[in-house]
């Protein structure tokens, strides 16, 4: 079994983030001790290696007031760790991997009997899954939403990588680096379909004045006599429950598609 020796102080975030990580992702048992140090240490049972991890960025969370962080250029660098140099090439994980971003501590890796990895991993797994930056940030758009452009992501060129699985498998090359003995956890991705039904029918023809104001749009503005005698059709249809002829109504032929695939559609 594995033993996390963790900071006291960083508590209320590793328990989340160490139950993502070796829960969810990697399947593997283990337990945390919390002590007064300075950085999560993981070892596994009757062996005498260890990771050493830096946590500069969750202990920062526990001793300051979430007004104090500022997320801006000035006040965070990202770095790059090379991956490709780091020894671990031959790791499932990281063949042909971009350089790692790195925020929080130095891009460093040192191997040896031990390994240790000098910026905070579990820090920026949760910084990254809690969006803790829209919560600090005072920017929105037009709709009260926490802009992508926004990001630490955007600004330093990596908002469209899985970061998270990417310091998942560097650990976890780490982690077989030491102990090649361990399994990881097989994990199957599934499809999960959704529609966002805004407009399920057409709302020029809801009501009969909507209708005779649009069809009059149709034959004066759009010269179009079809398109008319096409909405009156559709109105007299919608009325009677029947929606064949109303473009807006896809959902038959969305269900049809997704039972086809055996995929269930939730809406």
């Amino acid at each position: 079994m594995l033993t996390v020796t963790a900071p006291t102080q960083v508590k209320p975030f590793l328990d989340y983030t160490l139950s993502i990580v070796f829960d969810e992702w990697l399947g593997q048992e283990y337990r945390v001790e919390y002590k007064d140090c300075d950085r999560v240490i993981i070892s596994l049972d009757n062996h005498s290696q260890s990771i050493q991890i830096q946590t500069n960025f969750i202990i920062e969370l526990e001793c300051n007031e979430i007004s104090a962080f500022d997320f801006s250029d000035h006040q965070v660098e990202c770095l790059f760790l090379k991956s490709l140099e780091l020894g671990l090439e031959e790791q499932s994980g990281f063949k042909d991997k971009n350089d790692i971003p790195v925020m929080f501590g130095s891009p460093n890796l040192k191997i040896g009997s031990n390994i240790k990895i000098d910026f905070d991993l579990f820090g920026t797994i949760f910084f990254m899954l809690s969006r803790f930056e829209e919560l600090v940030s005072p920017e929105r758009d037009q709709h009260d939403r926490f802009p992508a452009k926004a990001s630490l992501a955007y600004k330093y060129g990596f908002l469209e990588r899985p970061i998270v699985d990417e310091y998942v498998e560097l650990l976890w090359a780490c982690m077989t680096k030491l102990w090649p003995e361990l399994q990881r956890k097989e994990r199957t991705p599934k499809i999960f379909v959704s529609c966002d039904a805004d407009t399920p029918f057409d709302p020029t023809v809801k009501t009969l004045p909507r209708l005779l104001r649009t069809c009059a749009a149709d034959l004066l503005k759009r010269k179009s006599v079809t398109e008319a005698l096409k909405r009156i059709q559709r109105y007299h249809f919608n009325k009677k429950g029947d929606f064949r002829f109303d473009p807006n109504y896809t959902f038959d032929w969305y269900m049809d598609v997704c039972e086809q695939n055996g995929l269930k559609a939730a809406f």
